[in-house]
């Protein structure tokens, strides 16, 4: 009998809900947002056609690793055309080499005319003495 003796609290009556203020729900950025709507959107619409037969996850996958493999067979070609310093120094020499080679072949000169057109050397050394023999 206590309990009767007790008044019942104010927030018990319907009359003063007005009062307060009601908590609203929160709106998620992400599904608030126009792109993520479209997106969505877009995706329904496509499921409901049956025109995707792939999911959305696995083609952007297989997308990204075609384009992964086309950007690594690049510059695996790319390394390949590359030619270090020390390549073309000797790719260089070589071609000097073969135009030399090319113009002795198709202009030969008598022996007499090398001769006269090498420099003067000192006869005392026996290795100038030696090329001298082989060159007259």
């Amino acid at each position: 009998r206590a309990e009767l003796c007790v008044p019942p609290p104010d927030y018990m009556d319907g009359d003063e809900d007005e009062d307060l203020i009601k908590p609203k729900k929160l709106l998620n950025p992400v599904k608030a947002s126009r792109s993520h709507q479209e997106l969505h959107r877009e995706l329904l619409s496509s499921c409901r056609r049956g025109v995707e037969t792939k999911p959305e996850l696995q083609r952007v996958l297989e997308s990204r690793k075609r384009d992964q493999l086309i950007r690594q067979r690049k510059q695996e070609e790319e390394a390949h055309r590359k030619i270090s310093p020390l390549e073309a120094e000797l790719l260089k020499r070589h071609m000097k080499l073969e135009e030399v080679r090319k113009d002795r072949e198709s202009n030969p000169e008598p022996s007499c005319c090398k001769a006269a057109a090498l420099p003067a050397a000192p006869l005392c050394s026996p290795a100038f003495k030696h090329y001298n023999k082989n060159m007259i």
